[in-house]
């Protein structure tokens, strides 16, 4: 009976954890698929806050495709829609996605590859990435023909909005590669 009594409390408590990481590893809107890999999990069901901790891996297919580790994450889901409202990982930080958005009527790419020692936010509502301490955020033109081919920040912070595609930041060095055009040849 003891036995029959603690395996039964295995299922229950595998199922509960499984309902829990299904939550957590609900898409954001408008995004496919996304897993969630941590050493521990710790979720409240009343709140929608999964606070993840060591060796936190999120990989993301959609809209936004990539991943990111971190040594911890808190991801608050609102559990009517069903979906992840907005993430903290704690450092240190990498990152490394393809977003896509529609701008004018055409589909453009954008690779960004960043890391902070501090940490990240993330809000899927405003669709801002912000990374605090010793931040670091390289962006690339998909496809490269155009205009700003590549742009490299480092700062104490750095905030990239992915829907205006715009880039904040505080004690900032910037690099970028801009195409030019070549003149036309002598005659």
């Amino acid at each position: 009976m003891k036995r029959a009594r603690g395996r039964g409390l295995v299922w229950g408590l595998a199922a509960l954890l499984a309902a829990a990481a299904t939550l957590v590893a609900q898409p954001a809107a408008k995004t496919d698929h996304a897993t969630i890999d941590a050493e521990q999990l710790e979720y409240d069901i009343d709140t929608g806050q999964a606070v993840l901790t060591g060796n936190c891996v999120v990989a993301i297919e959609g809209r936004v495709t990539g991943s990111l580790q971190a040594t911890k994450l808190t991801v608050n889901i609102d559990t009517q829609a069903n979906k992840i409202d907005n993430l903290e990982a704690s450092g240190p930080v990498t990152f490394d996605g393809i977003t896509e958005r529609v701008q004018g009527g055409v589909g453009k790419r954008v690779h960004v590859v960043g890391s902070c020692q501090d940490r990240a936010t993330f809000s899927e509502k405003t669709m801002i990435l912000s990374l605090i301490g010793a931040a670091k955020l390289a962006t690339v033109a998909m496809p490269q023909d155009q205009n700003v081919k590549h742009a490299q920040f480092d700062g104490q912070t750095i905030s990239y909005d992915l829907n205006a595609n715009k880039v904040r930041g505080t004690q900032v060095h910037m690099q970028m590669e801009i195409a030019t055009k070549e003149p036309a040849p002598a005659q």
